[in-house]
């Protein structure tokens, strides 16, 4: 099984297994880097019952895999969104023709992407590719990552197996609902590794439900230039609408993502101390973290946000 999208992939991945482990199948989980296409938990040995391979829907990830392990019987989608990368290209049509390309003839799609006309995009893909589609669940603004137990439920039917049990359903969408938390110097979101412009704004519209504004810090990288040109599209819609009035970009992109954006951007280098970069934004108002994780500026903010948890108690991020 390919768990395939945007956003959400390695949780449907990871909950998947747990799911049929205890039910007493031997099941593996493997993860497929869209920069450098190599196999995590290889070193994992034994026959299983089932493989799913978090592909993330990245183009050339996702064939290195089928080289690697074969077509897949089961792929799941869990969003369609648009985070800019370049093996998928900028727009959702890219992504569909991302994710339309990892099936063979004779699989078969659950598709949790609940926007209609991408539904109705996707399942042309599909079918042009000779497999078969199933819709299940559909995006709800006010709940980012309800499409995850859609997808869930949906992969486990398509295996013949029970649907999760309420209980566990409803844990899992509490634990999707996104929540500010509570720092000295003001309210933040840490939604760094979300470079889904779609998942990112369901994340703002779901914390301000009433429309009042969030300033924004995107950490840049400079492999990843399409996601700074992608966020800075979205941070400039986000502005002509008045939801954003702020960008803080910190990173080697920093000076050519406030090139692109049409709100008023601060600068950070890619050396900025992270705390630094926290407490002007946390100043100015609730702040929603986002960009590239898992970088030297990517750290500094998440060990700034982290050392402010410790310091007032917080016991989560985001």
């Amino acid at each position: 099984m390919f768990v395939l999208g945007t956003v959400g992939t390695a949780a449907v991945t990871e909950r998947l297994r747990a799911v049929l482990e205890r039910r007493g199948y031997a099941a593996r989980s493997v993860r497929i880097d869209g920069d450098d296409p190599t196999l995590d938990n290889r070193d994992e040995r034994g026959a299983v019952d089932f493989l799913l391979v978090d592909a993330h829907g990245d183009g050339e990830a996702v064939g290195r895999a089928r080289d690697m392990l074969g077509p897949p019987d089961v792929a799941v989608v869990t969003a369609a969104g648009s985070d800019g990368t370049a093996t998928r290209g900028p727009g959702r049509g890219d992504v569909v023709r991302s994710i339309a390309s990892a099936v063979p003839a004779g699989a078969h799609v659950v598709n949790a992407e609940g926007t209609p006309a991408v539904r109705r995009y996707l399942a042309r893909a599909i079918e042009r590719r000779g497999a078969t589609i199933s819709h299940v669940g559909a995006h709800d603004a006010d709940a980012p990552g309800a499409e995850l137990g859609s997808a869930i439920d949906g992969a486990l039917a398509a295996l013949e197996e029970a649907p999760m049990p309420d209980e566990e359903r409803e844990a899992l969408a509490a634990s999707s609902r996104p929540e500010w938390i509570d720092l000295p110097a003001g309210q933040c979101y840490d939604a760094l590794g979300v470079t889904d412009a779609v998942a990112i704004e369901r994340l703002r519209h779901a914390l301000c439900s009433d429309g009042e504004p969030v300033e924004l810090v995107v950490v840049t990288d400079g492999r990843r230039r399409d996601v700074a040109a992608t966020l800075a599209n979205y941070a400039s819609e986000c502005h002509e609408r008045r939801t954003v009035p702020t960008v803080y970009a910190i990173g080697p992109l920093a000076e050519q993502f406030a090139d692109r954006c049409a709100a008023p951007t601060v600068e950070y280098g890619p050396d900025a101390a992270g705390e630094t970069v926290l407490d002007e934004a946390l100043a100015a108002g609730p702040t929603l973290v986002t960009g590239v994780e898992e970088t030297p500026a990517g750290s500094a903010i998440a060990n700034a946000i982290a050392g402010r948890i410790q310091r007032s108690g917080t016991p989560k991020i985001g």
